[in-house]
């Protein structure tokens, strides 16, 4: 079965049917490259759910990406940034089932007039000629592999080499509503030790430190914290703990008012102990009741917020096909939890549990360290290793490459797409009399 939306009316069927997600969702997009490449991770965040290391294949969201491109004008940039959004399609293989360039074909009529423009591939009454975006998916239908290899990366940040993983710090916040903060915990995932603790009833860490919040306005009682959620703005407390990484957090919470939105965030970066600016931060927000009912998650990348690329979206949270869920979420207490590394330091997992103890809308996803220095995905079948690199930037990158656990020649074949500088961002920049790129 397919799903999808077109013009302006709303498929609203498949949230009712059962096990809806065993279907295959129809999504279409045109996007600037800067779209693109800052939401080249974009399938992360979809709903993947894990037994025993098994996917469970009737309750995984399936994509069809049935049509997407760079709204440049078949441009080498554009191109380039429709292979950034490809290797994140390969990466999140076990989602996106299956993809399309599209419009493929384009007819220049005997004025040189021409009805639209991204197009895979040109022609009139007498050639043929191909954009750069066409070789791009000729490179990636010829090296595709039958199996995804896991891949890490290592880079320079101020100097020092830093590894590519998750982490961060803490936040814990409340909007719109009273809430009564009680606990918070952070756990070490592998060594079970506690990173963190807090007992809201008490004197408060200097750790902790006040995110848009007048300390000396809150009421502290037997029963915790009062944020009184007056503000507009998030209210609570942050942990400036960069290092960090594979960790839970669980705030223990008691929610005062139906309007009230409760908010852990983990891998907290890009901040200061005197500036703690949405506009810099980088973090995964765990929000429950947002909007008086919704619940999901929230992704921010360098100040900018994620949200999806397809048609099927919430406009709110990051991810879809039961990334987030529309219910109520009744005044009481709850722990709210966020699994920040989940064992293998790559997935996350947020859920709150009331007081009867069990978990409620749990959203598993996968988790990366965003890496716009070089966009990559690596593949393999019995015979080659497949390794794509894109480097969307206008200089040369030196990139070395480490194979481990893999038993390979000591030849390779080396195929590139580039171009000159002018010509980046030359639109329709290959013709009928030269294929530039």
């Amino acid at each position: 079965m397919f799903g999808c939306r077109t013009g302006y009316k709303d498929v609203t069927w498949y949230p009712h049917e059962k096990n809806y997600l065993g279907t295959i969702v129809d999504e279409h997009y045109y996007r600037s490259n800067e779209y693109l490449l800052e939401n080249a991770d974009h399938y992360n965040y979809y709903y993947r759910p894990y037994q025993n290391g098994e996917l469970v294949e009737d309750q995984v969201s399936k994509v069809f990406v049935g049509e997407y491109a760079s709204s440049d004008k078949n441009t080498l940039a554009g191109a380039i940034a429709e292979a950034a959004v490809m290797t994140g399609f390969e990466k999140n293989s076990d989602v996106v089932r299956l993809a399309a360039t599209a419009p493929l074909f384009n007819k220049v009529v005997t004025d040189g007039t021409y009805r639209w423009t991204p197009d895979a591939i040109w022609f009139d009454n007498e050639s043929v000629w191909r954009t750069p975006n066409y070789y791009v998916q000729q490179m990636f239908a010829e090296y595709i592999g039958t199996k995804l290899l896991a891949t890490g990366y290592e880079t320079y940040e101020n100097g020092k080499k830093t590894a590519g993983v998750p982490c961060g710090g803490v936040t814990v916040a409340a909007v719109c509503g009273e809430a009564v903060l009680k606990k918070i915990t952070v756990t070490d995932n592998v060594s079970g030790n506690i990173l963190f603790e807090q007992d809201f009833s008490k004197p408060l860490s200097s750790r902790l430190l006040p995110l848009n919040l007048d300390i000396t306005g809150c009421q502290v009682t037997e029963a915790g914290l009062t944020i009184p959620g007056t503000s507009s703005l998030r209210q609570g407390f942050y942990l400036n703990e960069p290092e960090w990484g594979n960790y839970t957090v669980v705030l223990t919470v008691d929610k005062k008012e139906e309007n009230t939105e409760i908010f852990v965030g983990a891998g907290l970066q890009g901040v200061s102990e005197n500036d703690f600016s949405m506009e810099t931060l980088s973090l995964h927000e765990y929000c429950v009741g947002y909007g008086a009912h919704g619940t999901g998650l929230k992704v921010f990348k360098d100040g900018k917020e994620g949200y999806t690329m397809g048609d099927y979206f919430s406009s709110v949270f990051a991810g879809n096909l039961r990334a987030c869920f529309d219910e109520t979420v009744p005044v009481g207490g709850y722990d709210v939890t966020v699994d920040f590394g989940h064992d293998s330091g790559e997935q996350i997992s947020c859920y709150y549990a009331g007081d009867d103890g069990l978990k409620k809308t749990v959203i598993d996803g996968k988790m990366e360290a965003y890496n716009r220095d070089v966009y990559h995905s690596v593949t393999k079948d019995e015979s080659s290793v497949y390794m794509k690199l894109v480097n969307a930037d206008n200089f040369e990158k030196r990139v070395k490459v480490s194979l481990s656990e893999l038993e390979v020649g000591n030849q390779a074949a080396l195929v590139t797409l580039t171009g000159n500088a002018e010509l980046v961002h030359c639109p329709n920049v290959n013709t009928k009399e030269a294929e530039l790129v």
